[in-house]
């Protein structure tokens, strides 16, 4: 399975534009980014620098940067090479989330399904598990016994 790490640099960029943002939508430095994140002053100034000498960013120190100063995680979340979950999603998107996901899941275990069906050929064998390594690597997809008893009804 192909999978790249984080990228770093995207994160940085990103963190000093919402600096940028802060200061000019509400004259917010530094100081006051941390106190209204709830984040400490100097990992947002590593964060910013882009040094990772003490690590790169949690997930929960983002999550709670975000959730503090009401921004979107999609981008961070991105860069950082994690998958939101339906239930972080902004409120808007949350239901149309839900639905894709779970759609998504499905035709990923009907693909799983298929692979142990006899008639397939070897080509679209390897075309399924291409497709399915490529997509466990981006979703943590664990399996459901009673998803699979009803997609084999199904089938």
């Amino acid at each position: 399975m192909v999978r790249t790490g984080p990228d770093l640099a995207a994160f940085s960029r990103w963190v000093r534009l919402v600096l940028k943002t802060m200061k000019s939508q509400h004259g917010w430095g530094i100081t006051r980014v941390a106190t209204e994140s709830g984040v400490a002053r100097s990992t947002i100034t590593l964060w910013r620098d882009a040094d990772w000498s003490k690590g790169p960013p949690t997930r929960s120190s983002v999550e709670r940067f975000c959730k503090n100063l009401k921004l979107k995680p999609e981008a961070p979340f991105a860069f950082m090479g994690w998958v939101l979950a339906p239930r972080e999603t902004t409120a808007a998107a949350g239901a149309a989330a839900v639905t894709e996901e779970s759609e998504l899941v499905r035709r990923i275990r009907l693909m799983e399904l298929a692979l142990d069906q006899p008639r397939i050929t070897p080509e679209r064998r390897r075309d399924l598990e291409r497709t399915l390594n490529q997509l466990h690597g981006l979703l943590d997809v664990t399996w459901d016994t009673e998803l699979e008893d009803e997609l084999r009804r199904e089938a």
